[in-house]
């Protein structure tokens, strides 16, 4: 079985292809006037999935000395990432009122501070391997 940090990491990937989906769903689908409110709401939601994809899915590999706050930032961010952007996307494509994007919102900004609080409480301010790497 999958450790919980090969999961998130898992799930990172998955949202980048969702990142890409939507960003080509938004161009060639979604009848969204350029340089609009709406198109502005999706191109950021599309960029915030993409860039915390990217975070969450590198971060599998490059983690600070203290891997379980690491991997706690790495899963509020995912988390964030999927209500945030998610709710964004819903918002955009359905009109309704999506109430969980602020909750999204600050699963993002804890997924920062968790980051920033690993790095900070690495004793020598470094990274360091993987398991699979030290085997």
């Amino acid at each position: 079985m999958l450790h919980m940090r090969k999961w998130v990491g898992v799930g990172g990937a998955l949202a980048g292809a969702a990142a890409i989906v939507a960003g080509a769903v938004g161009a060639h689908v979604v009848p969204l006037e350029p340089g609009s409110a709406l198109a502005r709401r999706y191109d950021t939601a599309v960029t915030y999935l993409l860039i915390h994809a990217l975070v969450v899915t590198l971060g599998h590999w490059c983690r600070p000395r203290h891997p379980r706050v690491w991997d706690a930032a790495r899963l509020a961010m995912l988390l964030g990432a999927m209500l945030f952007s998610g709710g964004l996307l819903a918002a955009v494509v359905t009109g309704w009122r999506v109430p969980f994007i602020p909750a999204g919102g600050m699963c993002l900004i804890a997924g920062w501070l968790l980051a920033a609080m690993a790095v900070a409480r690495s004793t020598e301010g470094g990274w360091t391997a993987t398991d699979e790497e030290k085997t």
